[in-house]
């Protein structure tokens, strides 16, 4: 980060925006070289100077990165953001923040970069969605949940939303996660 981490500068931005405290604040590394140890500590003395955030996570981080701040912490992460789905599930990040219960927030459980939606359109993605009368996406976000993960995916379309929100009628068996798990390695 180019500009130290002020108490009075994150105070600014709360009281700009009619807040009393900010619940999580996402650290997003963008790029290999940041020296994320000296930007996790000035975030932990800003928690612990301000009172002003309650918790602190990273986004796009490594393993090894998320490693190396686990080992110096006073303040573990509360999340980790990764893009994760069934193409790109992250199981080893997903399973070093299962080991140290912290929240792992799945970005575009729903399809990767450039890929016009063919996620939703895998056959056994479908059959599953058939088989639950539901759509492709909501078996998609139940996998997320089932493999404990918080989903968050991205639409603008009202129906979609509508949809996502009936994910409670959707429960996967273990036949059915394996065969969406298969999509990884195939």
């Amino acid at each position: 980060m180019r500009r130290k981490l002020t108490v009075q500068v994150y105070r600014n931005h709360i009281n700009a925006r009619g807040l009393q405290y900010i619940d999580l604040l996402m650290l997003h590394i963008t790029s290999p070289d940041c020296n994320i140890i000296k930007v996790w500590r000035q975030l932990e003395t800003l928690c612990f100077a301000s009172k002003l955030i309650r918790n602190i996570g990273l986004s796009g981080v490594s393993v090894s990165k998320l490693e190396d701040v686990s080992r110096i912490a006073v303040i573990k992460p509360f999340a980790v953001q990764a893009r994760s789905n069934p193409y790109a599930p992250e199981v080893k990040l997903l399973q070093f923040c299962l080991s140290r219960d912290i929240l792992f927030i799945a970005l575009s459980p729903l399809d990767f970069a450039n890929s016009n939606g063919l996620l939703l359109k895998e056959g056994v993605v479908v059959d599953i969605a058939e088989d639950h009368s539901v759509m492709p996406a909501q078996v998609l976000l139940g996998w997320a949940l089932q493999r404990q993960t918080l989903p968050v995916p991205n639409t603008l379309n009202i129906e979609h939303v509508k949809q996502n929100i009936m994910l409670a009628n959707v429960w996967l068996s273990d036949s059915e996660l394996d065969a969406i798990n298969q999509l990884y390695s195939a």
